[in-house]
């Protein structure tokens, strides 16, 4: 991926992966290390947690579409490498939540994904990104599903 040319996105925009689309990957080891590499760098890149979220759920049986959205994921990677999780010593110690979700986002179940992420001073304390358990019948229900699951982080907090 060296000679490959960086990008400033990791996902394109509105693309929705499909568990029966494209032809299977020929090495499927080596789409799993990579995957779970990315699974690993989460930890400190949350910019990341959605798009490795997605392409994770086709480990079994990934295909050429989930191949080219992990080398989008690492042309992305290679664009920031100088990103990650800083803790200035100087920022003012307020709690700042964001959130969102999307209704319907995966093609296969129709369930939504949620996201939150919570910092502390400068730098991420918490965050997620996950499908949710049951699916929504509307964008309204979806985003208060969601509201739901951080208030509940809210009060750990």
């Amino acid at each position: 991926m060296t000679g490959y040319k960086p990008i400033s996105i990791p996902f394109e925009q509105n693309v929705k992966l499909s568990a029966n689309e494209g032809e299977l990957v020929e090495d499927t080891t080596i789409y799993r290390h990579i995957v779970g590499s990315l699974i690993y760098m989460i930890i400190t890149r949350l910019d990341l947690s959605y798009v490795v979220g997605v392409v994770s759920q086709f480990m079994q049986t990934p295909q050429k579409p989930h191949w080219d959205a992990v080398r989008c994921i690492l042309r992305y990677i290679k664009h920031t490498l100088q990103c990650g999780i800083f803790y200035e010593a100087k920022s003012p110690l307020q709690v700042h939540g964001y959130t969102d979700a999307d209704w319907a986002g995966n093609v296969l179940d129709r369930r939504s994904t949620n996201g939150f992420m919570f910092s502390f001073g400068s730098g991420a304390v918490s965050w997620s990104s996950k499908k949710q358990p049951t699916f929504a019948l509307s964008s309204t229900e979806a985003k208060y599903k969601s509201i739901a699951i951080v208030a509940c982080e809210v009060v750990w907090l």
